[in-house]
Formats: C-alpha cells, sequence, structure tokens
C-alpha cells in the first residue's frame, strides 16, 4: 500500500521497478499530494493536460525552488538564477507574454512546407551513415540531433552552433531533480552562461546585418515593440 503524504519518487523501490507502483497509483489516486515532496503528482494524460491548458496555474516559483535547494547547500548560484529567470518555462503572466509572442511569430515564419521539407532533409543527412556503415544508434545519431537542427535552421544558426548550443544546455534541466547538488547548479549555471554569451553576440550581429531568418525577425520584432526584452536580464 502506498502511503500518498509520503511519496517519494526518488525512492530506491520506485527507481529499481516503478511501474507496479505507479499502475497502483493511478488506480487509486491518479491526482494526490505528497507532503514529502510539497507537490502534486499528476499520473494521467488527461489530468496532465488539463493542468497544461489550465491558465490559472502558475510554473514554479524559480526564485523560491532556487533558494531553497542553495540554502540547503550551502549556497546561492545568484548568476544561474538570473540566467534562469529569462526563461520563457520559468515566467508567469504577464511577464510570459512578451516572449511567447516573439516564438509565436518565429514558428509563423516559414510555410509548414518548407519546415517539412527541410525536416526531411535533415532527416536524410542523419540517416546517411545507416546507408553507408550499415548502422546507426538511433537515439544518438538520430532522435537527439533533428530537433536541434531544424530550430537552428529556423533561427538561422549553423548545423554546428546548432548542435552546440543543444548539448551545452542539455545538463541544464538536471538542477530541477530534488537530487540535485551544488556541483549540479554550478555546472548549470557554466553552461547557461556560455550559452547566452553566444546568443548574445548572434543577437549583436543580426542588429547589425539582418538576414532571412527566425532570429532576426525576432529580433526586429523585439526591437519594435512597445517594451522590448534586452539581451541583458
Amino acid at each position: 500500500m502506498v502511503d500518498f503524504g509520503s511519496f517519494n519518487s526518488l525512492a530506491p523501490l520506485l527507481r529499481d521497478d516503478p511501474y507496479p507502483v505507479y499502475a497502483q497509483l493511478r488506480a487509486r489516486a491518479p491526482v494526490f499530494w505528497t507532503e514529502t515532496e510539497q507537490a502534486w503528482v499528476l499520473l494521467r494524460h488527461q489530468e496532465v493536460s488539463a493542468a497544461f491548458c489550465n491558465p490559472g496555474l502558475l510554473t514554479l516559483d524559480l526564485g523560491q525552488f532556487v533558494a531553497d535547494v542553495s540554502q540547503a547547500l550551502g549556497d546561492h548560484p545568484v548568476e544561474l538564477l538570473r540566467l534562469l529567470d529569462m526563461a520563457i518555462f520559468f515566467r508567469n503572466p504577464p511577464a510570459h507574454g512578451p516572449l511567447r509572442a516573439l516564438v509565436a511569430r518565429l514558428l509563423a515564419l516559414r510555410p509548414q512546407a518548407a519546415c517539412a521539407a527541410e525536416v526531411a532533409r535533415i532527416a536524410r543527412s542523419l540517416h546517411a551513415p545507416l546507408v553507408r556503415d550499415g548502422g546507426l544508434d538511433l537515439m544518438t545519431g538520430f532522435a537527439d540531433p533533428l530537433p536541434p537542427l531544424f530550430m537552428g535552421w529556423l533561427l538561422g544558426l549553423a548545423d554546428a552552433d546548432a548542435l552546440w548550443l543543444a548539448k551545452t544546455l542539455s545538463g541544464v534541466p538536471v538542477i530541477l531533480n530534488r537530487g540535485a547538488s551544488i556541483r549540479d547548479f554550478r555546472a548549470a549555471e557554466r553552461r547557461l552562461t556560455e550559452a547566452h554569451a553566444f546568443l548574445r553576440a548572434e543577437i549583436t550581429a543580426r542588429r547589425l546585418a539582418p538576414r532571412d531568418d527566425g532570429l532576426s525577425l525576432l529580433v526586429s520584432r523585439n526591437d519594435a515593440s512597445e517594451a522590448p526584452l534586452t539581451t541583458t536580464g
């Protein structure tokens, strides 16, 4: 029998064999509060979808989260908090609105047919080793690089830069795990600082010499808005 209040997603039992436990939880209480994690747990697609579509629900209080964890670890990565606070995922209304509007304009930049053709081109280039060598790791060689290569194309980044950016940012979400250490926080801080410096340089270049790409569009629309965002946070 699972005790909802003391539920711990990092418990050894869940790491070793999570499926029976989660099946039991879904049958008994697909939505419940756990005191141990101080969080609501949603276990079914129906409830998760409803939560994502509910404008009354706010995102994680990032400042409080980082403050609580860093206090427990005896350190406070101020720069990491500043960088994360600029991310759309951690902003509630009204700060969320301008960022979301810019992203919507980016996604509407190219016709769907052009996007589909680019995805097909990237897919063909990624599975070339399968034809050439007779083998391919579908995760590392195909599924992982395809999304950043497409977003890089949409933004106007070189393939190598898009892959570097994705790799640099890949280790950042680990800090949202309750088991994150101060070493994880510091590593995430370094990664975000490097990524931010790269993007600031790209934004500056687009302001000086605009191109026909998504990043130039974002820069021009942002600069022309009533409350333009800055590159300094």
